[in-house]
């Protein structure tokens, strides 16, 4: 805008004006003059000419290449891109631009078009037909704009042209550039631009030296860290708290705990620097990170001390860690914390307390929990309603289970294969196969991608059900969906290959198993699983490397397992009673002492065995159970099959659990009763209370039947 200013009396378009100061404003379209006053009232005038006051020709052509300039960048921000670009060119062909100008269409182009765009008027202002010459601010300008987009090769050329020109680069100018290189990594171009600030003595700050930091913490150079952090109190700066959190946390993650925590005490005392909650933050991340909880706890305890509040993501921290560590008590008083705080704890903090609750088996605690969630108005989500599923399906509670899942559809929260598995897992015995597969159906109908999880239990329902060419046909099905088999699988695999009959394929899986055991996730219950399918099909190497990698992870193997591994590694000491006449004998005459309701001969008997080095079998400590019941010494008989649960060569069978739950049936012991059932159940036996049941050992086991069938009959 151009105007001009008279006092006292003057004539302006044969306007008079008299005692009154006036703008001239200059209407470029139209070429007319708006006389504004001051005062009151406002007089237009059409003036033809500005030259008549004082606007020169060259002011005049600014003033309209401005105008222009408004206009592309009105088209550009309304999205017509095209139109914009001519008028862009139009102006340069005919070089009405300056530098000011293509430093704001570069700028212009880059935010609202593209970098492409930019770099265009970048190399027109640089071409040599060009009637104007870069700047400083011209090259600032679209260093600037490349970094945005982080396009490393323009920035490089961009720099190269500006160390080659006659301009001195400032501290924008590098600022820019490292921060482009330091989040590509490039390590060697960085410093070789350090060394040209030092060549043109300019002095970096610590936001330019925190980038080149940042950078090596990115690629875990522990020595780049601490180089950077060097370099920042040689130059004699002071690094601010985000400098000081950054190099804590990147010596912390891959140097040593030490070093970051006398960072932690130089910032404090050294520098005098008050660490807020994202120091503290970071050092509790890095003592759970190492598996020291307890130093996390007192960095916790330190941030209370020192006034700094804790946040959200403190809590959050300290929970997952609680949660893995089993450590209910100190789960639940953080929860009170967050709400001394007043934080308000979210759905995801529920479900850290849940999952500890699961880990301890403390089902209602999770129901209670859930309930909680519904009260407070949140909305649960998917890993919520999980958690309540698993903790349903272990109790077996097949109609809240399914409740659950109805809800968690009516709420529109979306199942995952996980959300299947756990339905799957509610139906996965030999009777429940057809309603197994129709889970896996619907998750399949419903645009759920099945998992390894989910084939796994689809084949190890149809194996338990005999379904031999279904599991077949799934496993097919694997291979054909390209699904990488991993532990779960691979063991339903190796278990259908020894079905069928092809030890190859099973030794096969079995080393593919062995190979892996450090890259995939294994549990306990699926290394035993291994060992019980290996010894059935005589691997003994792999079995007993698979007993070591029990040990290596610290894990302790159950009585069965145990028992496996020592039929293989002693089998000088197994006895077969179809094999051993001794034994058999003692077997016979035990039972006959049984029959006799003789206790105390019975014993003598066993005892006798004992003292001639006769090793018992199975069938024996079957006799003695049996005699402990006819006599009603119902202790001493779970005593004896506690004995035999845990011997570490002999397992009970179905025969062994029979007479004790019908003693205890007798007793009105119905609880204990059934949990023997559920505990033959779980490693296989059927126990059934029927006194037809057959023996497969010699008439001894009809006659003891024949002896307990009026009172059997009885108590059923």
């Amino acid at each position: 805008m151009e105007g001009f200013q008279m006092e006292g009396l003057g004539f302006v378009g044969g306007a008079r004006l008299q005692g009154r100061r006036v703008d001239v404003l200059r209407s470029v379209c139209s070429r007319r003059y708006r006389v504004r006053s001051h005062s009151k009232g406002l007089c237009v005038a059409n003036l033809r000419y500005g030259t008549r006051f004082g606007v020169s020709p060259e002011e005049e052509e600014e003033v309209e290449v401005e105008q222009h300039m408004r206009s592309v960048e009105g088209l550009l921000r309304a999205g017509y891109h095209d139109q914009s670009f001519k008028r862009y060119r139009h102006l340069h062909e005919t070089n009405r631009l300056r530098p000011r100008q293509y430093d704001k269409s570069m700028k212009l182009f880059g935010e609202l078009d593209s970098l492409r765009v930019a770099w265009m008027i970048f190399e027109d202002l640089c071409n040599e037909d060009c009637s104007q010459e870069p700047q400083l601010s011209s090259y600032n300008t679209i260093i600037h704009q490349c970094m945005l987009r982080k396009d490393t090769a323009k920035i490089k050329i961009a720099y190269s042209r500006l160390m080659k020109s006659g301009h001195s680069p400032n501290l924008f100018s590098f600022k820019t550039y490292i921060q482009c290189l330091s989040e590509v990594g490039e390590i060697r171009e960085i410093e070789n631009a350090l060394k040209d600030m030092e060549a043109v003595r300019i002095k970096p700050d610590v936001h330019l030296l925190r980038s080149t930091l940042k950078m090596y913490a990115n690629l875990k150079d522990v020595e780049g860290v601490k180089t950077s952090y060097n370099r920042i109190l040689r130059l004699g700066l002071k690094p601010d708290k985000s400098t000081f959190n950054l190099y804590i946390n990147a010596v912390g993650r891959q140097g040593t705990l030490e070093e970051a925590e006398k960072a932690f005490d130089t910032m404090e005392k050294s520098r005098g620097m008050k660490p807020d909650v994202v120091t503290f933050n970071t050092l509790i991340k890095l003592q759970i990170r190492n598996g020291r909880l307890d130093r996390a706890k007192h960095y916790y305890q330190l941030m209370i001390a020192r006034g700094v509040t804790p946040s959200e993501v403190t809590f959050s921290i300290l929970l997952s860690a609680l949660v893995r560590a089993g450590d209910a008590r100190s789960v639940k008083s953080a929860f009170r914390e967050m709400e001394k705080y007043g934080i308000t704890p979210q759905v995801y903090h529920f479900n850290s307390l849940m999952d500890i609750h699961l880990k301890s088996r403390n089902h209602s605690e999770v129901f209670d929990l859930f309930l909680e969630i519904r009260r407070l108005g949140y909305r649960a989500d998917r890993s919520t309603y999980n958690l309540v599923l698993t903790a349903y399906v272990r109790e077996r509670k097949e109609i809240d289970a399914l409740a659950t899942f109805e809800d968690m559809m009516m709420k529109h929260v979306r199942p995952d294969r996980n959300t299947f598995a756990l339905l799957m897992r509610l139906y996965s015995s030999a009777e429940d196969v057809e309603k197994c597969r129709s889970w896996f159906q619907r998750m399949v109908k419903d645009g759920v991608a099945p998992g390894e999880i989910n084939y796994a239990l689809l084949i190890e329902a149809f194996l338990r059900a005999g379904l031999v060419e279904d599991a077949k046909v799934a496993a097919l099905e694997v291979e054909a969906k390209d699904i990488t088999p991993r532990t779960r699988l691979n063991i339903c695999n190796m278990r259908l290959a020894l079905v069928l009959k092809d030890r190859m394929r099973a030794r096969k899986i079995a080393e593919d198993l062995w190979l892996n055991r450090k890259d995939w996730r294994f549990e306990l219950n699926d290394v035993e699983n291994i060992i019980q399918i290996l010894s059935h099909a005589n691997e003994n190497e792999i079995v007993l490397k698979f007993e070591e990698f029990l040990y290596e992870r610290g894990w302790e193997p159950s009585v069965r397992t145990r028992r496996i591994v020592n039929r293989i590694k002693h089998p000088d000491l197994l006895r077969n009673d179809t094999q051993n006449e001794q034994s058999s004998a003692f077997v016979e005459m035990i039972d006959r002492f049984a029959r006799a309701r003789d206790l105390v001969r019975a014993k003598r008997a066993f005892n006798r065995m004992l003292e001639e080095g006769v090793n018992p079998t199975t069938e024996v400590y079957n006799a003695m159970i049996r005699a402990y019941c006819f006599s009603g010494e119902i202790g001493m008989a779970l005593r004896t099959l506690g004995e035999l649960r845990t011997s570490l060569f002999l397992e009970p069978d179905a025969l062994s659990y029979k007479p004790v739950v019908l003693a205890l049936v007798r007793e009105k012991q119905l609880d204990k009763a059934k949990s023997l059932i559920e505990e033959a159940k779980a490693i296989g036996l059927t126990v059934s209370l029927s006194s037809k049941q057959p023996n497969p050992n010699s008439a001894s086991g009809d006659s003891v039947s024949a002896v307990s069938r009026p009172r059997e009959q009885e108590s059923v």
